[in-house]
């Protein structure tokens, strides 16, 4: 997640959604966050982007976190994490399944 200057006010926030062709992969919370393996911080902007387009969002790590040098996030705290944005398990699901699915163009299982 990258926002600009204006934070997730800006412009370029709003305007992100207007359509349907926007698609954002929720991670990198440990690149925006002063607050190492909690993330409190940067809660705010993922809450923001899902509930602006909760059926466009995908959550994946980086790994194996190419040119970070400088100490290697844990991959399950940032897994963690995600859970703080969403209020409950149905709103995570589409997240970690049913997106994902639609927008490799394959079916999510029902009990995905």
């Amino acid at each position: 997640m990258a926002m600009n200057t204006a934070g997730m006010h800006g412009m370029s926030f709003n305007t992100l959604f207007a359509g349907e062709y926007a698609w954002v992969k929720l991670s990198g919370n440990d690149l925006m966050s002063y607050q190492a393996r909690r993330f409190a911080d940067v809660i705010p902007y993922g809450q923001a982007l899902i509930a602006e387009n909760p059926n466009h969002m995908l959550w994946a790590t980086d790994w194996p976190h190419p040119g970070l040098f400088d100490g290697m996030p844990e991959d399950g705290a940032l897994l963690d994490a995600l859970a703080t944005y969403v209020a409950s398990d149905a709103e995570l699901r589409p997240i970690l399944a049913h997106t994902p699915a639609a927008f490799e163009g394959f079916e999510a299982t029902q009990d995905g």
